[in-house]
C-alpha cells in the first residue's frame, strides 16, 4: 500500500462504544451511521470487539464493545457528532486521528 493511501486511511475519527446492554450499543451505532450518511461521511464498521467480563463478588458483568472509524470527516459531521445524544448506559469515546504530514 502506498504512503498516500495509508495517510488517507489514518485520517479520521475513531469512535469506541461500550455498554452492558448490546441492544443499546446497537441503537447508538445505528444513530451514528445515520448521522454520518446524512452529513456525507464515510463509515467503516461497526467492528465488534471482544466482550469484557468483569467479575464482582457473586456476579459477572459483560461489557459489549464496538469500534467505528469515520474517514475524511468534514466540519459539518464533527459538529453533528459533537452534539449527538447517546442512550443512557452507553459510553462513547471520540478520538480525532492526526492529520497526515505532507511530504516535501
Amino acid at each position: 500500500m502506498s504512503k498516500k493511501k495509508k495517510a488517507e486511511i489514518q485520517q479520521g475519527i475513531d469512535i469506541r462504544l461500550d455498554s452492558q446492554d448490546h441492544s443499546l450499543i446497537d441503537r447508538a451505532v445505528r444513530k451514528i451511521a445515520e448521522l454520518t450518511a446524512a452529513a456525507g461521511g464515510v463509515l467503516v464498521g461497526p467492528i465488534p470487539l471482544h466482550t469484557r467480563k468483569i467479575k464482582l463478588e457473586d456476579q459477572t458483568i459483560r461489557k459489549h464493545r464496538r469500534k467505528i472509524v469515520i474517514t475524511n470527516p468534514n466540519p459539518k459531521l464533527l459538529a453533528v457528532l459533537g452534539s449527538m445524544e447517546v442512550p443512557n448506559g452507553v459510553n462513547i469515546v471520540l478520538k480525532l486521528e492526526n492529520e497526515p504530514e505532507e511530504e516535501n
